[in-house]
């Protein structure tokens, strides 16, 4: 991606040397996903680890979205 802009790039970047997302590898269905927890019973998908091609074609299994875990 380019960024055509004005602004210097420092400005742009500024706070993204905080930004430490933790991500948490789970099976769901089956298929095991890497998700990053947005609280104690949603997370988001943010890649899908299965070797298997159907799991691609799952259309509730893509990045972006929220999943739901039962707290015990």
């Amino acid at each position: 991606m380019i960024l055509y802009t004005p602004i210097p790039l420092e400005l742009i970047l500024a706070g993204s040397e905080d930004f430490r997302p933790t991500y948490e590898e789970v099976d769901i269905r089956g298929c095991k996903v890497l998700v990053e927890r947005t609280d104690a019973s949603h997370a988001s998908i943010v890649r899908i680890l299965s070797t298997n091609p159907a799991d691609f074609l799952d259309p509730t299994l893509f990045p972006g979205a929220v999943v739901t875990f039962q707290v015990k």
